[in-house]
């Protein structure tokens, strides 16, 4: 073999080489960004089902129960309530029941109170 051969030979294996480590780099960049999209995920699912997300669900739901009971209140009182107004306050009525009923459905791993409890039976 002569030294052209050679010297191409090299220049072959030097850029086959390149290729290898390129392709194993990518491949490494791209199973980073997948793991990492799986730990995230993985670590959402878990802060959902926590103690602290539940009771936060928990003391929302409350806190809408509470603005529908007024909300409530606002429509039955005929005579401190403009007609025109009762339409918007059943809209608020819907949309906070619609609300509190996705919150009540998050919470799993803790008992419901009792006051969520009968909310969800009738409402939701």
């Amino acid at each position: 073999m002569g030294t052209a051969a050679r010297v191409s030979g090299g220049i072959l294996a030097g850029i086959l080489s390149l290729v290898v480590i390129v392709a194993l780099f990518l491949a490494m960049f791209f199973a980073h960004f997948w793991l990492f999209a799986y730990s995230t995920s993985r670590n959402a699912q878990i802060y959902q089902t926590s103690y602290g997300a539940q009771t936060a669900f928990i003391a929302q739901a409350n806190n809408l129960v509470s603005e529908i009971t007024t909300v409530k209140v606002q429509i039955a009182d005929t005579t401190n309530t403009p007609r025109s107004e009762v339409p918007a306050l059943q809209a608020q009525q819907a949309q906070e029941t619609t609300q509190a009923c996705a919150l009540i459905a998050q919470v799993s791993s803790i008992p419901l109170p009792t006051n969520l409890a009968a909310f969800s039976a009738t409402d939701c």
